[in-house]
């Protein structure tokens, strides 16, 4: 018989069947993470330069679209199609062409609208560092973080860092009270020696007047000291001062009639607009006239207290109304309602109300405050309202300098995004139609977009004609 027909040890036949079932687990255990992942193993740093300098352009990662589709989840989209999704970065039509039912939805999609994508100058180590990149990446913390600091708000780090002003207060206190104690200890020393020579001790003077010989005698550390003071205590102090004149955060001014707002906007939910009607579509908001208030009053004559009745029959009197009969007095001559004004910019100052509501889409509680919830009367918002409503609504952008000050509508412009891609608003998709023009404008989006937010202030909003003539 043959050797090669000589069966096998028992024990080696048992090793050689346990090799082959490990070589088959392990074959099928690579597969499964082939099929898993289309990026295992990806340098993260490597992909997010691929993203910016190849991908930001376009893309997003947080699932909005603009100028093409969001890459958020897009190691999922084409799991098990890793030689696929490599063909179509590099060349989109080329992987059309393969038929594939995935990619033809695809194109059928997005092609009407965006064009086709570029054939992309990357090699499958790019993609595969790119790939990794969008599966991990998470988006930065932009906004009020733990102790309602924002870590990216470099005046809160200031702040956190404390005002240099207190701390030169408190050692401009600790260095007097030291030249004090010295200067009497060196007196009383000084006095004790000399009463020790000649029997006589130092004369005893005020401080005052030891202060004006020392400053006499010592005048260029006085002039010295004197121009840190000024440098340092009084030109802050001054500053400080002038800009808060007219600042008047909580001003409520006695108005004809005392107007719930309260009642109409939030009880009621009247739109502002209704009251308000050029907001829309002036620089002005506008003040109702006295017959806009009559297509209710009309039939609502009474208030939900006395006091709000009272304030009904005001109405009557400015358009000569009768309540009890139900019709207008004949041949009554009627008065305008003189509103006090609650809020007055500087001549200088240009605000207009329709580009704040249309462009930017604000809610007229970003700047008047909580007026559906809390105002009796019309009054300037504080910035601890804004900063709650913004808590409560994501729609209002929380913001801590004084209200209407030019600090609190840089700081608005700073924070406040927009979206320029796709935009059913004219003047943000004419922006980005420009941009996207020239290369150099591309730069400019693709800067614009590697916090993935636009800000006004990116597109112009700190530029100081936008605000001022």
């Amino acid at each position: 018989m043959k050797s090669g027909n000589n069966p096998l040890p028992i024990e080696q036949n048992k090793k050689i069947k346990s090799f082959r079932f490990l070589g088959l687990f392990t074959i099928l255990l690579l597969s499964l993470q082939s099929l898993a992942t289309i990026h295992e193993g990806g340098d993260y740093d490597a992909g997010e330069a691929v993203f910016n300098n190849n991908c930001a352009t376009c893309h997003s990662l947080d699932g909005s679209v603009l100028a093409a589709p969001s890459l958020e989840g897009i190691s999922e989209r084409w799991a098990g199609k890793d030689e696929l999704i490599k063909l179509w970065i590099k060349n989109p039509k080329k992987a059309a062409a393969t038929g594939d039912d995935y990619v033809l939805k695809m194109t059928a999609t997005w092609v009407p609208k965006f064009q086709w994508m570029q054939n992309q100058a990357v090699n499958d180590a790019d993609i595969n560092n790119v790939l990794t990149y969008i599966s991990e990446y998470e988006p930065p913390v932009s906004g009020p973080v733990e102790g309602g600091k924002d870590w990216y708000n470099e005046e809160a780090k200031a702040a956190e860092a404390g005002d240099p002003i207190f701390w030169y207060l408190i050692l401009a206190v600790v260095f007097a009270i030291i030249a004090v104690a010295a200067s009497g200890a060196g007196r009383a020393i000084g006095s004790s020696i000399q009463e020790r020579e000649t029997g006589d001790g130092i004369p005893h003077t005020s401080y005052g007047e030891r202060a004006k010989v020392w400053l006499w005698e010592n005048k260029v550390i006085a002039s010295l000291l004197t121009l840190v003071i000024v440098i340092f205590f009084l030109i802050p102090w001054g500053y400080n001062l002038g800009m808060a004149i007219n600042v008047m955060e909580d001003y409520k001014p006695e108005q004809p009639i005392e107007f719930n707002h309260k009642l109409h906007a939030g009880k009621n939910g009247i739109n502002c607009e209704y009251c308000h009607n050029s907001a829309s579509k002036s620089k002005h908001a506008g003040l109702p006239e006295p017959m806009l208030c009559m297509n209710c009053h009309k039939g609502v004559k009474v208030g939900e207290s006395d006091e709000m009745t009272a304030e009904i029959h005001k109405i009557y009197d400015y358009v000569g109304f009768d309540p009890e009969a139900g019709t207008y007095i004949e041949d009554y001559v009627q008065k305008p309602i003189t509103w006090n004004k609650v809020h007055n910019l500087p001549d200088h100052v240009y605000f207009n109300h329709s580009q704040h509501v249309n462009v930017a889409g604000l809610p007229c509680q970003q700047c008047h405050g909580p007026v559906d919830q809390e105002y009796m009367l019309g009054k300037v918002a504080t910035s601890e309202e804004i900063m709650k409503l913004a808590e409560e609504d994501v729609n209002i952008i929380s913001l801590e300098k004084d209200v209407l000050t030019m600090g609190w509508c840089i700081e608005c412009h700073s924070k406040a995004g927009v979206s320029v891609m796709n935009s059913d608003n004219g003047y943000y998709q004419e922006i980005h139609d420009r941009l996207i023009d020239t290369e150099l404008g591309k730069r400019d989006l693709k800067k614009y977009l590697e916090d993935n937010v636009i800000t006004v202030k990116e597109l112009g909003g700190w530029e100081c004609s936008k605000c001022h003539y």
